[in-house]
């Protein structure tokens, strides 16, 4: 796919319950890229301090990217989902990499409708508003590429756009 040959490293991002996870397992069976569910490599400490509502900073995070990006950094074209809610957590993803990330832009009344609903993950309603207020929305002063979607549709829909969105952008990179 041309995709293949602009990025290495696919990021779903964005905060709780905007659809990251969903998105990327579609994504990577489209593009048969391999899947990193960045939730999965929370060390337990950072899940219990969730589940008690306790919003994560960035000393509990940093360890978590730093292990996510060394899961990255063992595939050669990976799908990874994580919030990856700052510049510097961004940049710490992709270092040495070439990546793309993809912002899932959804309302805040849309999120809280999801997290209510979901039953199957550890992360509480409640903390919706820290992560809020940490995003540091994907700016054009960002050394990797980022393409806003707001995953309003079907799931197969938001992957349409996304791989459009990769193939548009890859061209205006290649003619640079």
């Amino acid at each position: 796919s041309i995709a293949q040959m602009a990025w290495d490293t696919v990021v779903i991002m964005g905060v709780a319950g905007c659809g990251k996870s969903t998105v990327a397992e579609e994504l990577s069976k489209r593009l048969q890229w391999t899947m990193l569910e960045g939730d999965r490599l929370h060390p337990i400490e950072n899940i219990e301090k969730m589940k008690k509502g306790i919003p994560l900073n960035d000393s509990d995070r940093f360890p978590w990217l730093r292990s996510i990006r060394h899961e990255i950094g063992l595939h050669g074209s990976i799908i990874v989902s994580c919030s990856a809610l700052k510049k510097s957590y961004r940049e710490i993803l992709c270092e040495d990499r070439r990546c793309l990330f993809v912002f899932l832009d959804v309302s805040k009344e849309e999120l809280m409708n999801r997290l209510t609903t979901r039953s199957s993950h550890f992360f509480p309603s409640v903390l919706l508003d820290s992560q809020l207020s940490t995003l540091e929305r994907p700016s054009n002063d960002e050394t990797s590429l980022t393409i806003t979607v707001s995953p309003s549709t079907s799931v197969t829909s938001v992957v349409d756009q996304i791989v459009e969105n990769i193939n548009t952008q890859f061209i205006h990179q290649k003619h640079r």
